[in-house]
């Protein structure tokens, strides 16, 4: 493959010229004019050229709940959205992800079925007594562990403050929390349940719940010395605490979401069920909290949390208390972040492929091998018009899930190619990869 006069990052917005010579699925060449015999050659004239964006967080259902999801469409999806890898979470499978068994029946499942590639967390229920063995035989396969402070999933219980300090002291990998008090949430669910207005969801669930939470896993990971990553934040109420902490040495990375930079509770009222997220999504001062802290690093990167339904089954007609509580997000996690971060001056261009896809590699032991459009990559590249206007229409996601609360938005900047390992997966939002292409990714070391 020849890329030919793309436009890459320099620093900040800047960007030059250059032609791209992939050969065996990575970077060979990049120079100002590269010449090599190739069966693809791709004019890119006033196209950026990003390395693949990388999604963190997806909830990809399979096996167990593929009436949802399932690997084949959510990948599907994510090549769409310019993504070439995504780390898939352990909790909504079944079994759930939480023993080397299960983790290999996963494997068995989902092998040739994804467009991207892909990793995985392995998870960690509180209601296991050998959790620590359990996480030892994961520890060659796995990116991280995923663990709740509140969970109202019965296959993967929250853990409590004493087995989170365990779980931070025996594992060098990252330890990503779901970071909302389980008592402070218990205590308003059970004031506000029944309340018919769909701002009540976001009440029984309040801030303080998260900065409780956050708090506390900051100390643990400070004693420990532990690995801690917040996935979700929806507030800024830890911001400040958790960039003290930063600065004071503690290892923790912050994760948000789309909806979190850019949905508040007036589209929670409006929409209701679609609007739904655990957390929830929280004030117009947050989102501007958030998209701060987003652009000066404090927040680390952005992921989609990608957690589709059946709209009939789940969404229809259902209170916001009994509704199905996420979005499906990984067609729109890179056009929302190109569109209304870098495009509305936000983020600049540099941080736009940080947040994207850079650091999250290097948090998971991916860089450079991904993350990165530097000789000897992967050749994993997102082409993308930054100027272009458009629509998103929901209706015509891969993924299996057909509704999402930013159906209509107006968008800037198109990903018109995505590229995986030298390979077009998805060009013009039309799949043509072949399915399986993707591989599972092993991580033996994170950085």
């Amino acid at each position: 493959m020849l890329i030919k006069n793309c436009k890459i990052l320099l620093s900040g917005s800047e960007t030059t010229s250059v032609d791209i010579g992939v050969d065996e699925g990575r970077i060979k060449k990049i120079s100002k004019i590269v010449n090599q015999p190739s069966d693809l050659v791709i004019d890119a004239k006033d196209k950026f050229v990003m390395p693949g964006a990388i999604d963190p967080h997806v909830h990809f259902d399979e096996p167990g709940f593929t009436f949802r999801e399932d690997f084949a469409h959510g990948s599907a999806g994510a090549a769409a959205g310019g993504i070439t890898t995504v780390i898939d979470m352990p909790c909504t499978s079944l079994p759930p992800v939480t023993s080397l068994r299960a983790l290999e029946n996963k494997l068995g499942v989902i092998k040739d079925k994804s467009h991207v590639d892909y990793a995985l967390f392995g998870g960690v229920s509180g209601s296991s007594t050998d959790f620590l063995k359990k996480m030892k035989e994961m520890e060659e396969r796995v990116v991280g562990y995923k663990i709740y402070d509140t969970s109202s999933i019965e296959t993967l219980k929250r853990v409590n403050k004493g087995q989170m300090l365990d779980i931070l002291t025996n594992t060098r990998k990252v330890v990503a929390l779901h970071a909302e008090d389980f008592e402070t949430i218990l205590y308003f669910t059970k004031k506000y349940h029944g309340r018919k207005d769909s701002t009540f969801w976001a009440k029984a669930r309040p801030p303080i719940a998260e900065l409780i939470s956050v708090g506390s896993a900051l100390d643990i990971a400070k004693q420990t010395k532990g690995r801690l990553h917040i996935v979700h934040l929806s507030s800024g109420n830890g911001t400040k605490e958790i960039e003290r902490r930063k600065k004071e040495g503690v290892d923790v990375s912050v994760e948000t979401c789309p909806h979190y930079l850019l949905l508040n509770e007036r589209d929670l009222k409006e929409k209701g069920a679609l609007a739904k997220t655990s957390p929830p999504v929280r004030s117009e001062r947050d989102n501007e909290i958030l998209w701060n802290m987003l652009g000066r690093g404090v927040i680390d990167f952005v992921a989609s949390d990608h957690a589709a339904s059946d709209w009939d089954i789940e969404k229809k007609n259902k209170s916001i208390w009994d509704a199905y509580s996420g979005i499906a997000g990984v067609e729109t996690l890179a056009h929302l972040v190109l569109s209304e971060g870098f495009n509305k001056q936000r983020i600049t261009l540099e941080r736009t492929v940080e947040v994207l896809s850079t650091s999250a590699a290097k948090r998971y032991g991916l860089y450079p091998r991904k993350g990165s459009v530097s000789i000897g990559s992967d050749a994993d590249l997102a082409l993308i018009d930054l100027r272009k206007e458009w629509v998103f229409n929901a209706s015509e996601m891969k993924s299996k899930c057909k509704h999402s609360p930013f159906d209509g938005w107006k968008m800037r900047g198109k990903i018109e190619k995505t590229i995986l390992r030298g390979e077009v997966v998805c060009t013009e939002g039309e799949i043509v990869g072949r399915e399986g292409y993707g591989k599972f990714l092993e991580v033996n070391r994170n950085r």
